[in-house]
C-alpha cells in the first residue's frame, strides 16, 4: 500500500494541508524541518485513519480549533480514497513507531502467549506517548524459536541452524550499521532472558550495557524484520529515528531500513539529522524514483498549505543542511566546489559575472556539486589553488576544481596547464555558449515550444570552434524569445538533461 496524497483539516497543526502527488515508485518518504514544523503531526493523522483498536480521539489533542472536528483523507494507490468520516484503513495498512523509544533494561524468566502481530498492542496511540517493543519482540522471536522446535516445521534444522535462521538476519542488518558488533544468542528465557553481544574482544555482554546509539538502531532494526512479515502491504513510520546515534551511522541506518521494507510497502520517515538527509541523496542516487522529500519548513500553517515532493537538487541539499546545521551547513556540503570563469568585461554587473555559474548549476541540479563565479581564468585558478590549501590543512575532503573556457587555446598548450595546475579544467569547446546554442539543445527547445527547427538558420557550422556569441542574438529571435539573451541562454541550459549527449561530454569534461 502506498499513499499518493492526503488532506488535512483542522488538524492539530494545520489549518488545511495537502499533500500531493507523491510518485507510485516511491519506498520512502521523508518529512524534513526544524523542530515544531509539523512533522510528527502528519504522523498523528495516520493513527487516527486506522481502526486498531484503543485508537483515541481526544479533541484537545487532535483539533486546532476546539469546537470544530477535524477532517482526514487520504488518496491510496491512485484508486481507493479513505476518509476519517467513512473508510478507515485496517490493521494491516499502518504501523508506527514514536520518538519516545525507550527501553533501557529487560529480562524474562517465563514464556507466555503472545497476541497477534497485527493487534499491535503496544504501539503508542499517540506521537507523544512511550513505545517501548525490545520486550515484545524478543518474546516473539522465544515463541518463534519454541514453535520451530515443536511444530516440527524445523526438524531439518540442527540446533545452531535454527538458532542461525532466527537471529541471524538481525545479526546482518545490525552489523552493516555497527560492524564491530555481532547479536549472539537470546539467553535463557526461563532464567535469564535477555539479548546477548559480543564487542570486539568483549563476549556475552547484556542488551542493558549497549550505547543508546546501538539500542535505538537496534530497536527500529529488530522490530521492522519482525513485524514486516505481517505488515507487508503498510505504511510504516518512524519518527526521529536518528536518535542518539552520530551522523555516518544515521545514514546507514536508513540505507539498511529501505533495503529491509518489502517493495510493497511505503517507509515513512520524520527528521532533521544530517545523516539521514545523506542517506536519502545516497538512495536516490541507487535508485532513481523510490524518494520523496516533503520540506516542511518555512509555511505559515494557519493558511491552507500545499506540499509537493521536492526536488533534491543542489540548493535544496543546501537548505536542507542549513536546517540540520545552521551556520555550518557550508562546511559539510556539497561534495565538490567548481570555480568558473565570470565576464571578462571590466565594469560588468554582477548577474554578469555570476551568468556561467547558473548555467553549470542549473545544468547539473541533480550532482553533489557548486559552481562558484570568478572573474576570469586566473582569478578562478587562484580561487581553486587557495580553497585546496584550506581544505587539505583543515582536513575536511572535498573535491575542487576550476573551470574554464577553452577559448583559442591549442591543445598542446592545454596541456601545459593542467600538467602545472592538475585541478584545472578546460571545456572541449569555445566556450559554454557552444554548447548551449548546439543543434541538440535547440532542436529540443523547438520540440519543446512547438516551434519548427527549420526556421532556426543561424546554427553553428562548427560547434567546438566557431564563436556562438556572434549568433546568439539571431538564433533567439528565430525561436521567437522575448526577454534577453542570458534569459535565453539560461533556458536553454535546462533542455540539457541527462538523456542528452551535450551533458554526457560536459559531465566527462568537468567529473571524469
Amino acid at each position: 500500500m502506498k499513499i499518493n496524497s492526503l488532506q488535512l483539516k483542522n488538524f492539530k497543526r494545520f489549518t488545511d494541508l495537502e499533500i500531493k502527488d507523491i510518485p507510485a515508485t516511491t519506498k520512502l518518504v521523508m518529512l524534513v524541518g526544524p523542530n515544531g514544523s509539523g512533522k510528527s503531526s502528519v504522523f498523528d493523522a495516520f493513527e487516527q485513519m486506522s481502526e486498531k483498536p484503543g485508537r483515541q480521539e481526544d479533541p484537545t489533542y487532535l483539533r486546532k480549533v476546539q469546537d470544530i472536528d477535524f477532517d482526514i483523507e487520504f488518496r491510496v494507490d491512485d484508486t481507493e480514497i479513505y476518509t476519517s468520516k467513512t473508510k478507515r484503513l485496517n490493521n494491516k495498512n499502518v504501523y508506527i513507531r514514536s520518538a519516545y523509544r525507550v527501553d533501557p533494561d529487560f529480562q524474562i524468566s517465563q514464556i507466555t502467549k503472545k497476541p497477534a502481530v497485527l493487534d499491535d498492542n503496544h504501539r503508542p496511540k499517540k506521537l507523544i506517548e512511550i513505545d517501548k517493543r525490545v520486550q515484545d519482540n524478543y518474546e516473539r522471536l522465544v515463541g518463534t524459536s519454541v514453535e520451530g522446535l515443536y511444530s516440527g516445521a524445523k526438524d531439518h534444522l540442527s540446533v545452531s541452524g535454527l538458532r542461525e535462521e532466527i537471529i541471524g538476519e538481525v545479526r546482518t542488518a545490525m552489523n552493516k550499521v555497527f560492524p564491530d558488533l555481532m547479536l549472539e544468542s537470546l539467553g535463557d528465557p526461563l532464567t535469564n532472558g535477555q539479548f546477548f553481544f559480543s564487542k570486539g574482544s568483549s563476549k556475552d555482554f547484556p542488551y542493558k550495557n549497549l550505547s543508546a546509539g546501538e539500542k535505538g538502531a537496534f530497536d527500529i532494526i529488530l522490530d521492522l524484520i519482525i513485524k514486516r512479515r505481517e505488515y507487508n502491504d503498510t505504511m510504516l513510520l518512524i519518527d526521529e529515528p536518528e536518535l542518539h546515534m552520530h551522523s555516518k551511522l544515521q545514514q546507514k541506518l536508513l540505507l539498511e531500513l529501505v533495503e529491509l521494507v518489502p517493495d510493497s510497502c511505503q517507509l515513512w520517515i520524520a527528521t532533521h539529522s544530517i545523516g539521514f538527509i545523506r542517506g536519502a541523496i545516497e538512495a536516490q542516487k541507487s535508485k532513481p524514483g523510490i524518494v520523496a522529500v516533503l520540506d516542511f519548513d518555512e509555511y505559515e500553517f494557519d493558511s491552507p498549505i500545499k506540499l509537493w515532493p521536492i526536488k533534491l537538487d543542489t540548493k535544496m541539499v543546501q537548505k536542507m543542511f542549513a536546517v540540520a546545521l545552521d551556520d555550518l551547513a557550508s562546511m559539510v556540503t556539497p561534495e565538490h566546489i567548481i570555480f568558473c570563469e565570470g565576464s571578462l568585461e571590466n565594469n560588468a554587473d554582477i548577474s554578469k559575472k555570476e551568468f556561467d555559474a547558473k548555467v553549470y548549476n542549473t545544468i547539473f541540479s541533480d550532482k553533489d556539486v557548486v559552481f562558484i563565479p570568478a572573474d576570469n581564468k586566473t582569478v578562478a585558478s587562484r580561487a581553486g589553488s587557495l580553497l585546496i590549501s584550506i581544505l587539505s590543512n583543515s582536513g575536511l575532503t572535498r573535491k575542487v576544481n576550476t573551470l574554464v573556457d577553452k577559448d583559442s587555446f591549442t591543445e598542446e598548450k592545454i596541456a601545459e596547464f593542467i600538467i602545472e595546475k592538475p585541478y584545472q579544467k578546460f571545456l572541449n569547446r569555445r566556450e559554454i555558449e557552444n554548447y548551449l546554442l548546439s543543434r541538440e539543445v535547440i532542436t529540443a527547445y523547438c520540440t519543446g515550444k512547438g516551434i519548427d527547427i527549420n526556421k532556426v538558420s543561424s546554427l553553428l557550422a562548427d560547434e567546438i570552434k566557431d564563436s556562438a556569441k556572434s549568433v546568439q542574438s539571431s538564433i533567439m529571435s528565430q525561436c521567437d524569445f522575448g526577454g534577453t539573451v542570458d534569459e535565453f541562454k539560461l533556458e536553454l541550459a535546462g533542455y540539457i538533461t541527462p538523456e542528452t549527449a551535450t551533458y554526457v561530454e560536459l559531465s566527462q569534461v568537468i567529473f571524469e
